[in-house]
């Protein structure tokens, strides 16, 4: 039982954390992938990195420089890169 409530309460506080990160959303183009890094330049502003940690290799695998995406993810307080959650690419 306990270890139950305790698995419960490890939950709701990962759960609770990942609500307090705001998503945020850009259209742009991919420029290149480095290991766990995506260089991005959205369609509106300057280029800025990608973090690629939270996401299955096999999301961005395909793409190549000059593609177009839709990368959905979390802006850190430092606010240097963003930590993707998703990669859409557009249709081809």
């Amino acid at each position: 039982m306990a270890r139950a409530l305790t698995t419960v309460s490890l939950f709701l506080i990962i759960v609770g954390a990942a609500m307090a990160e705001e998503l945020r959303s850009f259209h742009g183009r991919v420029v290149s992938i480095n290991g766990l890094t995506m260089a991005f330049v959205p369609d509106d502003g300057s280029g800025f990195d990608v973090d690629l940690t939270r996401l299955d290799q096999t999301t961005y695998a395909f793409l190549n420089s000059g593609d177009a995406v839709t990368v959905v993810g979390v802006v850190p307080p430092s606010g240097n890169k963003l930590i993707a959650v998703s990669i859409i690419p557009d249709p081809r």
